[in-house]
């Protein structure tokens, strides 16, 4: 194309518009016509008019249709046609399939819908480089957070009606427990000098209840949103990390401290935020699997210890203890 010659030619008069892509293309003509030749760079591997093949042939740089009465849309396809419709798919997350609903539209661009009732934390889309995730919580990548429940969509031109999610991590739910609990150690409140990036959380102001310090963090909203502080850590040793928080949805979270971590963790709901109520204040112990405590080999001198939001709503912080390990 380019070459001086013509674009088109035809048996008869016609209005003709054409549209060249990657994955083929477009032929739009009014007829009637009869036969209809037109100039393609490259041998396509089928031609369909409503989703149906056509007869046509390749010949002198062009393709050649035969064009009815009327306007007419020939898809014009550089590999195996997509049909457009819906259709039934699986979604894979790590080891658990679900069933999900597809569809394809235009020129092959698919839309898997999947109610993702799965084992909360990470998972990464697989093999599937060109796909957007949307409906659920992202880091980019084809990584996803997903709690469990919620609706996942994958979209892109031409997805398989079989699509793979490997798991990264699981959230280790943490039990919400009675602050009464938690065993002697260090206390350091949350919302004296902390750090954060991805967001801004705010300082209660004292309007809430029976909370450590008079004061408390709240308003932490934002998924991705991180908060860090540095602990003072009185002597080396292995210690516990407890967590005094209020959530009325439950939180998923990735927790950090010392040399340990990234953990991906779910503080289980509290009956409330804590506001009138000050048993929805409660504690949570930093587990590497239900009912196995982290143990922490901490130096002495400052530790930072970094939450950061995987959910969006939300968890009001009270106070970080530090128990040494028994």
């Amino acid at each position: 194309i380019g070459d001086g010659k013509p674009l088109v030619t035809a048996s008869g008069t016609c209005t003709c518009a054409i549209s060249y892509a990657a994955d083929g293309g477009r032929i739009d003509a009014v007829g009637p016509v009869g036969d209809l030749w037109v100039a393609w760079p490259e041998q396509p591997q089928a031609i369909t008019l409503n989703g149906d093949p056509v007869d046509w042939r390749y010949d002198g740089g062009g393709v050649r249709v035969q064009v009815g009465h009327g306007p007419q849309s020939f898809q014009v396809w550089a590999a195996r046609p997509v049909p457009s419709g819906d259709f039934q798919a699986q979604v894979a997350f790590g080891d658990h399939e679900l069933p999900a609903q597809g569809v394809r539209t235009g020129r092959g661009e698919t839309v898997i819908t999947v109610r993702a009732d799965v084992p909360r934390g990470l998972y990464e889309l697989t093999g599937l480089p060109g796909a957007r995730l949307s409906g659920a919580l992202t880091e980019g990548s084809g990584r996803v957070w997903l709690r469990g429940g919620e609706s996942v969509s994958i979209s892109g031109s031409g997805l398989p009606e079989s699509i793979a999610f490997r798991q990264i991590s699981l959230a280790t739910s943490l039990q919400a427990r009675r602050c009464e609990d938690i065993p002697d150690g260090v206390t350091f409140e949350c919302e004296r000098d902390w750090s954060e990036s991805g967001g801004s959380i705010q300082v209660s102001g004292g309007g809430h209840a029976n909370v450590s310090g008079g004061d408390n963090l709240w308003a932490w909203n934002v998924f991705g949103h991180s908060i860090s502080w540095e602990l003072d850590v009185p002597r080396a040793g292995e210690y516990e990390l407890w967590m005094v928080g209020a959530t009325e949805t439950g939180f998923l979270a990735e927790v950090e401290a010392g040399e340990c971590g990234p953990l991906a963790v779910w503080f289980e709901p509290t009956g409330g935020w804590g506001r009138t109520v000050a048993d929805e204040w409660r504690a949570f112990r930093l587990e590497s699997a239900p009912g196995i405590p982290v143990r922490l080999r901490l130096n002495a001198g400052p530790q930072k210890v970094r939450i950061t939001n995987r959910m969006g709503m939300g968890l009001n912080l009270d106070c970080l203890v530090l128990s040494r390990a028994g």
